[in-house]
């Protein structure tokens, strides 16, 4: 995500759209990866109902200290915002 879309609300849309075509598709569940350095999309997952599922340390060495996450959300609920 561009830093200049960042608080413009973007990303959020963007989640939305991959959610509803999941839940469309009949998909039951939306995986994403993140690094645990990106706090902004962290929030902005959590926000939408996704939660941390695995979490493999130190997997770039390139970025030390960041880890990469999985994390996922159930689309068997829909979630504010979400599919409406």
């Amino acid at each position: 995500m561009l830093r200049r879309h960042a608080d413009g609300g973007v990303a959020r849309q963007l989640v939305h759209a991959a959610v509803d075509r999941a839940a469309r598709h009949q998909g039951r569940q939306v995986w994403l990866k993140v690094l645990s350095t990106n706090v902004p999309a962290i929030e902005l997952y959590s926000s939408l109902g996704f939660v941390e599922l695995a979490r493999t340390p130190e997997a770039f060495e390139q970025r030390p200290g960041a880890d990469d996450l999985r994390l996922a959300r159930s689309l068997g609920v829909a979630s504010p915002g979400l599919m409406g």
